[in-house]
């Protein structure tokens, strides 16, 4: 029994279902790489994020009232987050 079609139009068939079949898988591929590397980047920046808020927090004392030129740099894709910190009614 013989399982390559005899005729040319099954013979192209195959290679064009083959070729195709390839090119889905190649870029289904791609798509999986790119998506798992911005996930992972966009996993960084929280992470990063909730470091420098760590740094920072422990780094001032209640009443600091130093500017926040030394907070540290976040990461790209860092959410911007802004808040401030009350004490017996202090800031």
């Amino acid at each position: 029994m013989r399982l390559v079609p005899r005729s040319l139009q099954g013979r192209l068939l195959v290679l064009v279902l083959g070729v195709v079949a390839a090119v889905w898988a190649g870029a289904a591929a791609l798509t999986w790489r790119d998506a798992r590397h911005e996930l992972d980047e966009l996993l960084d920046g929280h992470l990063a994020q909730a470091a420098a808020l760590l740094v920072v927090q422990q780094a001032r004392e209640v009443g600091d009232d130093r500017d926040a030129a030394d907070t540290p740099i976040l990461h790209k894709y860092a959410p911007k987050v802004a808040f401030q910190v009350f004490h017996d009614g202090l800031i």
